[in-house]
């Protein structure tokens, strides 16, 4: 058994035990939230179903959209709740208009640019793009060799790297993780820096950022 089957098998049975003192809108969404890469669910989805919980609506409703990458904009109408528990513990849940079901506050925002399938998605990885573009630029000449006529040897370029395409993934990765400028352009170097190696010792890959994590 793999890792990730054993996580996946431990979320299952938490999932199974806490169908017995959860509400099963709240259980659906928990087994739901579950993470590949993260490899776990969010057990803060939860909500008991005993008569002591109380909640309370903190604000209207409003359009949240689904944040992960797949081409199809998904949205759902919800609220954010405050829930009490028997106990006096009490924690910030978004619920949809049922007043039952939580959503993966993860997994949907309010901020339509951070939602891939959108405009305000597409106008903001352009703009971030821009100055990395010229910073990894900058870089791949670094890599190059000319003769004494200043002409460039096309045999010294490590990879086939489009800076532009690079660029654009570069920035979807740190609008989707929220990594501010300085973090991205460390990690953009590091992943560049990675290609390069990457593709000098596998001669047939011409591109080897694309084997990098920095690329969604």
């Amino acid at each position: 058994m793999t890792t990730h089957d054993a996580a996946y098998k431990t979320h299952s049975q938490r999932v199974f035990d806490s169908a017995k003192t959860n509400t099963k809108e709240s259980v659906k969404a928990y087994r739901e939230s579950w993470d590949p890469k993260a490899m776990r669910g969010d057990p803060t989805l939860l909500i008991p179903k005993t008569v002591a919980t109380t909640m309370k609506q903190n604000s209207e409703y409003k359009t949240f959209y689904d944040k992960t990458p797949g081409g199809k904009l998904i949205k759902v109408e919800a609220a954010p709740f405050t829930i009490t528990d028997g106990q006096g513990n009490t924690r910030v849940v978004l619920l949809r208009r049922d007043g039952k079901t939580p959503i993966n506050s993860a997994q949907f925002t309010d901020d339509r640019s951070m939602v891939p399938a959108t405009q305000e998605f597409k106008d903001r990885q352009a703009k971030n793009a821009k100055g990395y573009q010229d910073e990894l630029e900058t870089l791949m000449k670094e890599q190059l060799t000319t003769d004494d006529k200043g002409t460039v040897d096309k045999s010294s370029k490590p990879t086939d790297i489009n800076a532009y395409r690079a660029s654009m993934d570069i920035a979807e990765w740190e609008i989707r993780t929220g990594a501010d400028g300085a973090t991205t352009r460390t990690a953009a170097e590091m992943a560049y820096r990675d290609a390069v190696a990457y593709a000098k010792d596998n001669p047939d890959v011409k591109n080897g950022f694309w084997y990098c994590d920095l690329i969604p």
